[in-house]
């Protein structure tokens, strides 16, 4: 029918839009002969969404039809990157059209305010995030759902709004129901009255893994929200990160939170994003220049001249060898009494769980040149479960060795005397807490399950036995208050009083008969006394953990208590590997199997405060580390409103013993820059982040970091260090790493700043790269981190600041100082695309 319908008609041009009809439109216009052929793919056509041998078999076609079609219009120029990159089409048949949008129709909503339609479904104190697209899995709302689910508990009044149906309408409603927040998320359907919904929006998120232009994040922004959506197809040409809109890494649900709970903390800059998303739409995205744009097309009479042929794309790769400028006093020497010191951090001995004694630690140590030894004995390791009501009497307890049972004074005094005799080695006390654990299930039923034993934090650094004393942990007499429990376990003392009345009233001679009733007085009475002391047993003791062993509703309130009596009292706190898991099952002959588990919490990263840093280099997999995840969402938003309150990095090497193969102090470690070689400046150093992470990798090699440093204008910062006065002229960043033993391996180095990665070079050790970042966005604060990657071992660094406040303003650290001379190497250097 189609092609007889060409035929009849006779058209000069076919335009088709999206897969289905862009294959039936234009075989059907080749057939009948129509000179001109353009086509609109709008995207989504060979991502992945259909699977990977149904894309595969899309993508051939797609690149079949591009023979026969004169005009190929993409809706962004990230969108035919993406078509040119997978072999459809060519550069010159190319135009790039942005689809039109009413932008009036969503400027005007906003004026009045927000006003939540009543189909919404929501309360009137909602905080409502909104989201519209098709409900397929290619949009990425599970992962909206899962941010939602992880703030709900702060944010009480957070309601999500969705738009749009699809088949993963029944999907998204189990996984709302399954997280226990289903009466937050409400699924509207298909609305035409999208600018009603955009009005009772407070800001609107597009998660999706693929976008082609998303013609509902341009909506959303006229309409003056401040908008979070995935760093994917042409989203980032759309937003500029931190200016009109937030950019997150697509596919993580906990970087998606991190960026919701930023725009719900400041609803001032909230604002503010969204005027900026507002006046950053213009004209462009305007109906009246879409069809200005396609008529051109229409009336390019080459077009109809365009004879189809072979192409073949010759590219032209280009090695540059060269050194400019006199290397030597070129780079900034490192100021006179700098130390770059190696800490195992993450350390067990005999004191608790570990495998060597201390002073076989310390020998150890200094054996693999290892400058400081930070440890990390477990703090309490006692595990009870009992049998409600009677858990008193019907109780089961496990101990494991811990500081508790080897005596907080005793640990004290050994790691003082294994000190003094190894006085070039640093030793730092520390332990590892689990502040909380709960239980759900039962023997009967055979689910009993321990949650979160291994939910662990390191405290570093006290140096007295009150202050482990005070630190509040399941295990801890100061875990341990007085509440209203207390006074319902002291109830069983009333007892007493019937007892001693009962009692005392046989003595009593009201008459000289004695009947049954006065024998039974005695019997009553020390019954009652029996009774109250088992209650008592039962109930004691009075005072009661603050969260209780069976309730898992406490959230990280049991965390952030030790994380702020720790830091009282001077230590500094670094969550423990918080993408580790941790499962295993035990029997109990006929009792059953009881399961211990700990599940990943990065979230913990985003809904706790006030800790030093956390574990970002360990032997597991890790995502909050990612470029623009959930690490660098954090950097962005503690330096714009706490400056130097942001999580540091360390590495975690865990050690317990020499059981596991290849594991032993140097596996991870972490280098220590500090001006003074003392456990003060040591610990003054990790609390602002002058460290970095390094890991043996397959080959078990060891990368150091030679240089790294960010120059403007004369005035340098490392790592940890902030860059002042940054509001001209080129800022430059340096960075040089090569392997412990000098011999050349392949690694893959990128440069990120704020969370993008702004270069990335791979080749051979050592790697040298000096980047003029031109491209910079001279905001309040940026921040520029270094990774490296690959078979020889991996190396994080912590971010060096850069901000254009000036020094009469801030305080500027000694370490900053002016360099001299310029450096450009890439001798030996094989650059992608980004370079």
């Amino acid at each position: 029918n189609l092609v007889a319908l060409l035929r009849q008609e006779q058209p000069h041009i076919v335009h088709t839009h999206t897969s289905k009809a862009g294959v039936l439109g234009r075989l059907a216009a080749w057939i009948t002969g129509v000179p001109v052929i353009v086509h609109t793919p709008h995207g989504h056509v060979f991502y992945g969404h259909f699977g990977s041998i149904l894309s595969w078999v899309f993508l051939q076609i797609e690149r079949a039809l591009a023979w026969i079609t004169n005009v190929l219009i993409a809706l962004t120029a990230a969108e035919k990157a993406e078509h040119l990159e997978r072999g459809v089409g060519w550069a010159d048949r190319f135009a790039v059209i942005p689809s039109g949008i009413d932008i009036d129709r969503f400027k005007r909503v906003r004026k009045a305010g927000k006003v939540m339609p009543e189909w919404f479904d929501c309360p009137p104190d909602a905080i409502v995030i909104g989201s519209v697209g098709w409900l397929t899995d290619i949009k990425g709302h599970r992962f909206l759902v899962d941010a939602v689910a992880r703030l709900k508990q702060d944010h009480p009044h957070l309601h999500l709004v969705i738009l749009g149906s699809g088949g993963q309408y029944d999907a998204l409603l189990h996984q709302a129901r399954k997280a226990g927040i289903s009466q937050s998320v409400h699924l509207v359907g298909h609305r035409e009255d999208v600018e009603l919904a955009l009005a009772g929006m407070d800001s609107f998120v597009l998660p999706s893994l693929n976008e082609g232009m998303g013609r509902a994040l341009i909506e959303a922004m006229a309409a003056g929200l401040p908008v979070i959506a995935s760093r994917v197809g042409g989203i980032p040409a759309l937003i500029k990160d931190e200016k009109n809109g937030l950019l997150v890494p697509a596919g993580d649900s906990l970087a998606l939170a991190v960026a919701v709970r930023r725009i719900l903390s400041d609803p001032h800059w909230a604002r503010t994003l969204g005027q900026n998303a507002m006046q950053s739409i213009g004209t462009a995205y305007g109906v009246s220049a879409m069809v200005r744009a396609i008529e051109s097309i229409y009336r390019g009479e080459q077009w109809a001249m365009r004879r189809t042929s072979r192409r073949m794309t010759i590219a032209l790769f280009t090695v540059v060898m060269g050194l400019i400028g006199d290397a030597a006093g070129l780079t900034a020497a490192p100021a006179t009494g700098q130390y770059s010191l190696r800490a195992a951090i993450h350390v067990h001995s005999t004191m608790s769980t570990g495998s060597f004694s201390l002073e076989s630690l310390a020998r150890r140590a200094e054996e693999q040149q290892l400058d400081v030894l930070i440890l990390s004995e477990n703090f309490t390791l006692r595990y009870d479960y009992g049998f409600q009501p009677l858990e008193g009497f019907l109780k089961y307890h496990v101990t494991f060795p811990s500081v508790m049972e080897y005596g907080v004074q005793r640990f004290l005094d050994e790691v003082r005397a294994v000190q003094d005799r190894h006085p070039n080695l640093i030793i730092i006390p520390g332990v590892e807490v689990a502040p909380h654990y709960y239980w759900t299930g039962s023997l009967l039923h055979g689910d009993l399950t321990m949650h979160n034993a291994q939910r662990n934090l390191l405290v570093i650094g006290l140096e007295k036995a009150e202050d482990y004393e005070h630190l509040p942990a399941r295990g801890s007499a100061y875990s341990f208050v007085w509440g209203w429990q207390s006074v319902v376990n002291g109830l069983p003392l009333l007892l007493l009083v019937p007892a001693v009345w009962l009692w005392k009233s046989q003595d009593q001679r009201y008459s000289d008969w004695k009947g049954p009733t006065f024998r039974l007085r005695p019997v009553l009475a020390v019954s009652l006394l029996i009774a109250c002391v088992v209650l008592m047993a039962n109930a004691w003791p009075m005072r009661m953990p603050v969260y209780s062993s069976h309730d898992g509703t406490g959230g990280y309130r049991p965390y952030q208590a030790l994380i702020d009596r720790a830091v009282e009292r001077g230590a500094l706190v670094f969550w423990s590997m918080t993408e580790a898991r941790d499962f295993s099952q035990h029997s109990f002959g006929p009792l059953g199997t009881v399961t211990v588990k700990t599940e990943p919490h990065p979230d913990a990263l985003v809904l706790t405060q006030d800790y030093t840093g956390f574990g970002g280099l360990y032997q597991d997999a890790r995502r909050v580390i990612a470029p623009g995840g959930v690490w660098d969402q954090l950097l962005k938003s503690r330096m714009v409103h706490e400056q130097d309150m942001f999580p540091s990095l360390i590495g975690e090497v865990a050690f317990h013993g020499t059981t596991d193969p290849g594991k032993d102090l140097d596996r991870v470690y972490t280098v220590i820059q500090t001006s003074e070689r003392t456990a003060a400046g040591i610990l003054g150093s990790l609390k602002t982040g002058r460290a970095y992470a390094v890991a043996r990798g397959d080959q078990n090699i060891l990368l150091q970091l030679d240089e790294f440093r960010v120059v403007n204008n004369g005035q340098s910062a490392g790592i940890g260090e902030t860059l002042y006065g940054s509001t001209s002229g080129d800022i430059i960043v340096r960075v040089g790493v090569s392997a412990v033993d000098g011999k050349p391996y392949a690694a893959k180095l990128r440069i990120i700043r704020s969370g993008h990665v702004i270069r990335q070079v791979e080749g051979q050790t050592p790697l040298q790269v000096e980047l003029v970042d031109r491209e910079a966005q001279r905001e309040e604060w940026i921040n520029y981190r270094v990774e490296v990657v690959g078979r020889g071992g991996e190396l994080l660094t912590n971010p060096t600041k850069s901000t254009k406040r000036t020094s009469s303003s801030c305080w500027i650290p000694s370490s900053s100082r002016k360099t001299n001379g310029r450096i450009v190497i890439a001798s030996g250097l094989r650059r992608d695309g980004s370079g």
